[in-house]
């Protein structure tokens, strides 16, 4: 039986009566139960995210870690094998010292360069008494050059007298007037030298200004020359120029008062004056060629033993085959 309130009905509560709140409580509750399942699914949903999102943000912050230590390690490998000047120079040494150790070229052995790449190996050692006993004659200490490691020049072709030996081309079509002179200055240049007393300035100026005429010759007449013409002239020519840069070094006494000489008995001995005094090899003059060949040769010896290093022997040094024997 319903009973209502007639005209008292709760059109507030939608048009509900009495009898619909008799006839179905469960309604109210399902409501009830299902917005409180739907606030626990949200809060659930709501620390989910939360927890995610701190994984998340982990994730990334151990990912931006990972990417610093690479960072880290690239920059760790790129200054290992960066090419930075000491390690240009060490590779420059160890090339010129394995070059010096096989079969150099005549150039460079005459130049000086390959002479001083083995006296920086022994050097480095610092210790030449180990090394085997390889004696030197008076004949090559005389022929040897040598110089300041700071010094500019060389005064190989001023030794003896300024006795040039100008080549053939440069004896003749015009160059004989500046030849004369500038040999004639420069032994002047070197007897003031001798006596304790610096160059004069004009002196220097008529001796660069000589050179620079017959530089200036040999270059116009480089058509005319052949190739060996022109390249002996060159060179006699530069070893000309290095001794007149040699006059203006405020040590160039020493290349004349004994002081800057090769002594020696042996390699030992020539390495550890060298050392004491700082001295180099300057490139070889005319006449010294033998002297730095053999020079060269009791170096390397010299050097490769004292490291236990095994020079590549030359045609020349190489033992014959043996026959193969009879059976």
């Amino acid at each position: 039986m319903r009973v209502g309130w007639g005209g008292l009905g709760w059109g507030g509560l939608g048009g509900w009566g009495i009898g619909d709140l008799a006839a179905g409580p469960g309604i109210g509750y399902g409501a009830t139960l299902q917005g409180m399942s739907s606030l626990t699914q949200a809060t659930g949903q709501y620390w989910k995210d939360i927890q995610s999102a701190r994984i998340t943000r982990e994730q990334a912050r151990q990912m931006s870690l990972d990417t610093e230590r690479r960072r880290i390690e690239f920059r760790a490998w790129y200054e290992s094998v960066r090419p930075t000047a000491s390690r240009i120079l060490d590779a420059e040494r160890a090339t010129d010292i394995d070059r010096a150790r096989k079969d150099p070229g005549e150039t460079e052995v005459l130049s000086g360069r390959t002479l001083n790449a083995l006296l920086k190996s022994a050097q480095a050692t610092g210790n030449y008494n180990r090394g085997p006993e390889v004696p030197l004659t008076d004949e090559t200490l005389r022929h040897l050059n040598l110089t300041g490691a700071t010094s500019v020049g060389d005064a190989g072709l001023l030794k003896g007298g300024v006795n040039l030996a100008w080549p053939e081309v440069l004896q003749e079509n015009g160059f004989e007037k500046p030849t004369k002179r500038l040999t004639r200055n420069l032994r002047q240049a070197v007897d003031t030298i001798k006596d304790g007393e610096p160059v004069q300035p004009n002196l220097l100026k008529d001796i660069r200004g000589d050179y620079k005429v017959i530089d200036d010759l040999l270059t116009q007449s480089a058509e005319e020359l052949s190739p060996s013409q022109y390249l002996e002239a060159r060179r006699y020519l530069n070893q000309v120029h290095a001794s007149i840069r040699v006059l203006s070094d405020p040590k160039v006494g020493n290349h004349f008062n004994n002081k800057w000489t090769a002594r020696g008995k042996n390699v030992a001995e020539l390495v550890d004056n060298m050392t004491k005094e700082g001295l180099t090899f300057a490139p070889a003059a005319n006449g010294d060629e033998p002297a730095y060949r053999a020079a060269y040769q009791a170096l390397r010896r010299f050097e490769t033993e004292l490291n236990g290093a095994q020079p590549k022997l030359s045609s020349e040094e190489r033992p014959a085959p043996e026959k193969p024997r009879d059976r």
